[in-house]
């Protein structure tokens, strides 16, 4: 996990980009939920957060559910979940597109989307490793969720950004 983008969800947890804040009550998703190098978990369960539920593909620290999240989501009820942590996944999701239209079905009217994704500098790592994105691409993205963009910023070697679902 890099520290612009561990910080930047602290952030939303807190209630410094996203309002109101992560509290109990909240329910939070994190797809691509594997702590392989840190998680972001910890910022909403700090608050309060107890329902929390991570997938991945494989089983491992941080997963509560396995399998690939365009198809999870699909057994999640509509608009049930208030935030979805989408951060350092996207390129490792070969069929992202259907991941994110997927995320726009479970969110709830309102709810917060946090998509953080590498850019063309951002070397491969962490095999299979598919995408990078420009900076245009972050409506795009937010788009497929039915999410509109409240805040996006460059990290360095790629974007950190904020939807709200409409």
């Amino acid at each position: 996990m890099h520290e612009a983008v561990s910080n930047y969800a602290r952030m939303v947890a807190e209630g410094q980009l996203a309002n109101p804040a992560a509290a109990p009550g909240t329910r939070v998703l994190e797809v691509g939920s594997l702590d392989i190098n840190g998680t972001v978990r910890q910022f909403f369960t700090a608050r309060g957060v107890v329902d929390y539920v991570g997938i991945d593909k494989v089983p491992g620290r941080g997963v509560d559910v396995v399998g690939f999240a365009a198809h999870v989501l699909d057994r999640l009820p509509a608009q049930s979940v208030d935030v979805v942590l989408y951060v350092n996944t996207l390129e490792h999701d070969p069929e992202f597109w259907f991941t994110l239209q997927a995320i726009g079905g479970v969110l709830r009217r309102g709810g917060h989307l946090v998509v953080c994704a590498p850019g063309v500098t951002f070397g491969e790592h962490d095999k299979p490793d598919y995408w990078r994105c420009f900076m245009a691409a972050v409506p795009v993205l937010h788009g497929l969720a039915k999410c509109q963009v409240r805040d996006v910023r460059p990290d360095g070697s790629g974007f950190m950004s904020l939807g709200e679902r409409q």
